[in-house]
């Protein structure tokens, strides 16, 4: 089954073909259908994308909704245990470098 978009462009496209055919004219009968046509495909395309964005928080709301929070709290421990309770942003960068120094890296 064809969507709503899919007819609203092919509406839009055989509008534009009859107002080309009719020598593109700028106002009249043709220019007019063309126009609404145009603006309703347009239209289309913002809903589209509206939908899927909100689709798209939806989806993430109930991922982060179902999440293992224990797992969560065990990572987050983990990363307070590294920077010793440190809050300071230059005193927890500075730590991990200590920490890490030894960590060799593939891309340097």
């Amino acid at each position: 089954m064809r969507s709503r978009a899919y007819h609203v462009e092919n509406a839009a496209i055989q509008s534009f073909n009859m107002w080309k055919s009719t020598v593109k004219p700028h106002s009249g009968l043709e220019f007019g259908n063309k126009r609404r046509a145009n603006l309703k495909y347009k239209l289309s395309v913002r809903e589209k994308e509206r939908y899927n964005a909100n689709s798209f928080y939806d989806s993430l709301n109930d991922a982060l909704n179902t999440k293992d929070m224990e797992e969560h709290g065990a990572l987050k421990s983990e990363c307070y245990s590294v920077t010793d309770g440190h809050c300071n942003d230059t005193n927890i960068a500075n730590r991990f470098a200590e920490v890490f120094k030894g960590v060799s890296c593939l891309y340097t």
